[in-house]
């Protein structure tokens, strides 16, 4: 069975954001992929804060992108890194090689 993710590009001047939603695996990860254009990118940032699960395929999938887009002088990042997809970021170490940047701050609760 294939799980529901969605990948929505956003493209502002030379930066593309890749807008991931639900679960990142093996069934759909090429997605990504699919929706990758780097015409003229000089920054690809995946942003996970709509993600709920990754496994290794998406590691992979980072990895990979990392290996293509560096020697092409295309910078890599994650946002909005959280939940399980943070704990595989932090076990397999990828903030070691690839920005990760923060996730936004939760908003404050309103008192009633």
């Amino acid at each position: 069975m294939t799980t529901a993710l969605t990948v929505a590009p956003e493209r502002h001047a030379d930066r593309l954001t890749l807008c991931l939603t639900g679960e990142m695996d093996i069934d759909n990860v090429s997605r990504v992929n699919e929706a990758l254009d780097l015409d003229g990118c000089t920054s690809v940032v995946l942003d996970l804060a709509g993600l709920t699960f990754m496994d290794s395929s998406g590691v992979n999938l980072v990895l990979r992108l990392r290996h293509r887009l560096g020697p092409e002088g295309v910078h890599l990042a994650l946002h909005g890194v959280q939940g399980q997809p943070r704990r595989i970021v932090t076990l397999v170490g990828l903030q070691d090689v690839v920005e990760v940047e923060p996730p936004a701050p939760a908003a404050p609760a309103t008192a009633r």
